[in-house]
């Protein structure tokens, strides 16, 4: 009896049986009762939802918004307190100790949000600052330890320290079917067109076109795909 519920919370997450032994079956089972727990207390899903250990919520239910079959991996910490709250769509993995913050904790503006398409992945470790608007499409892929941040500093004055100056919020959006290598960093203003690969290390500042391969620092076009 067992063996078929959990059977039956894996098929509805996506899992295939196939080559999953007894302590994957019952780790798979643990993180779907963590997420009956998430989406009791911290979470508004549509549908099934698996959450690892030591996952963290900060902010109101209503502001994290999933939907069917979402994955967030053990140690990431998702903070949700936003003007527009962070929306999740169907299939989508935030992978172990990846961290979401739109506003900071100690003082500072109201940040904007997240919205996440279908069967896209946030990689482990990896870093969402979404004080500004982020859009990230369908079929996302984003690598290990990536940065994402929708914020940067005016250092205009001479007479002022930086901390004085403010920021400034132009939103980043990523399009569908885009991959993001490890240890790539997308900064405040860029949009990156649907089908591009941002190569590993790369750090972009600039629009990226649609169909290619980008790399270096700052990023460039290195490859058209089609």
């Amino acid at each position: 009896m067992i063996k078929r519920l959990i059977k039956n919370i894996n098929a509805n997450l996506g899992y295939n049986e196939k080559g999953f032994d007894r302590y994957v079956y019952w780790h798979l089972f643990n993180t779907v009762i963590r997420g009956y727990y998430y989406k009791a207390f911290h979470i508004t899903s549509n549908g099934p939802l698996s959450a690892g250990r030591n996952v963290k919520i900060v902010g109101h239910k209503k502001l994290l918004v999933t939907g069917r079959k979402c994955k967030i991996e053990s140690c990431a910490l998702i903070q949700s307190v936003s003007s527009h709250g962070i929306k999740l769509g169907d299939n989508v993995t935030v992978c172990h100790g990846a961290l979401i913050r739109p506003t900071g904790y100690w003082r500072g503006n109201l940040g904007w949000g997240l919205t996440i398409g279908d069967n896209s992945s946030i990689g482990a470790y990896s870093y969402i600052g979404c004080s500004g608007r982020i859009t990230i499409g369908n079929n996302v892929m984003i690598g290990p330890n990536v940065s994402i941040i929708a914020e940067n500093h005016i250092y205009t004055e001479d007479s002022k320290n930086f901390k004085e100056q403010g920021v400034s919020n132009k939103g980043i959006t990523i399009s569908d079917n885009v991959w993001i290598g490890t240890k790539a960093t997308i900064l405040d203003g860029v949009t990156i067109g649907p089908g591009s690969i941002i190569a590993a290390g790369a750090v972009v500042t600039q629009d990226v076109p649609s169909s290619v391969v980008v790399g270096g620092v700052p990023a460039k076009v290195i490859k058209k795909l089609s």
